[in-house]
């Protein structure tokens, strides 16, 4: 009997049931606990010390301002939020925008990036992988953003769409998601890359374009609404940790404990160590090899380019092939080293002792 999309969608939705609720019950527990009992850290925020920091705090606060307010007419605007992909933003907006809305959105969203995550791992290599691999990701060390108001769902629901109509020569369907994801995140462009290599030779990788006219079409709209052609650069140079800047600045940092900002990257560099060995792993693996590192190490690229490891735990939690070598391990063993340090890293971002 043939299998269809329809029929492997339904099969990650069930895949994601427990994993999704046992760590959104774990880790907003101890987002919720740590809110009560801990002093706020060093980092001014306007939602600290309340029940949703951990939510609707850090940048869901400007994906929450753009919103209800649009984007301002400033370049550089002191909330930064020219610097900030609107496709996320649409839908806070068409919910309403309220927090309870954001919240239920968020949440929907990230069950829906479990389901596509484990049904696309179903696709690609079998169901036993797909199932672990959920699990994984469900306690990555930045696991509580899969359902706080953050672009990285939404961002992976898109990504796995495009990349699996690419696999499928489903051009118009990978043309499509591309390009919401080119509207999602300033990243998004490098979707191409895999695409390129996933799409047939001939017309069909025209498709490929469409990740990078979602940025440009950011970019003009930006332009026309400020009246400064380069608004979206400029903007997200001034603030974003994705900004070009030193690769060798991510070993300067490992020396430096001075200030907290350095601390900061000191605390993150042992998952950048684990991300690097994983990428040697799925080198390894001979299946859906050259797609699975091609994503993998575009989607890392910004990060790396910027000199910095802040956040690294979130931008890298996109890359999904990172998660596929550790199907091979004992996932008892995978969940008792990750899910401390989920744990952990909830802990000390929801009370603003490390920037998410």
């Amino acid at each position: 009997m043939r299998v269809t999309v329809a029929d492997t969608l339904r099969v990650g939705a069930r895949l994601a049931v427990a994993p999704y609720l046992v760590s959104r019950a774990v880790l907003w527990t101890a987002a919720f606990v740590a809110n009560r009992l801990l002093p706020y850290g060093p980092i001014h925020d306007s939602e600290r010390g309340t029940w949703l920091q951990g939510f609707v705090g850090w940048d869901a606060e400007h994906y929450l301002g753009i919103a209800r307010h649009g984007y301002p007419l400033q370049v550089i605007a002191p909330s930064g939020n020219n610097g900030y992909f609107p496709l996320f933003p649409l839908l806070l907006r068409a919910v309403g925008a309220g927090d309870p809305a954001a919240l239920a959105l968020a949440a929907l969203l990230g069950f829906c990036a479990f389901a596509a995550l484990g049904a696309f791992t179903a696709a690609v290599l079998d169901l036993d992988a797909a199932r672990r691999t959920v699990w994984t990701a469900a306690f990555w060390p930045a696991a509580f953003f899969w359902s706080a108001v953050y672009t990285e769902s939404l961002f992976l629901v898109l990504a796995i769409a495009c990349l699996w109509a690419s696999w499928r020569q489903r051009t118009w369907v990978a043309a499509a998601a591309g390009l919401l994801a080119g509207l999602t995140r300033p990243d998004g462009f490098v979707l191409l890359v895999p695409m390129l290599i996933l799409l047939r030779p001939g017309r069909r990788r025209l498709a490929a374009l469409a990740p990078g006219a979602g940025t440009l079409l950011v970019a003009a709209y930006l332009g026309l609404h400020t009246g400064q052609p380069l608004a979206l650069p400029r903007a997200f140079f001034s603030h974003g940790n994705l900004s070009p800047g030193r690769p060798w600045g991510l070993l300067q940092t490992a020396l430096l404990w001075a200030r907290y900002g350095d601390w900061q990257q000191v605390a993150e560099l042992p998952i950048l160590v684990g991300v690097v060995a994983l990428l040697v792993l799925l080198a390894r693996d001979p299946r859906w090899r050259p797609p699975a590192l091609a994503t993998t190490l575009s989607l890392l690229a910004a990060p790396l380019a910027a000199g910095t490891v802040s956040s690294f735990a979130r931008y890298s939690m996109v890359a999904f092939p990172i998660y596929w070598p550790l199907r091979r391990w004992p996932l008892a063993l995978v969940l008792a080293v990750e899910a401390p340090i989920a744990i952990a890293w909830t802990v000390f971002a929801s009370t603003g002792h490390l920037t998410p």
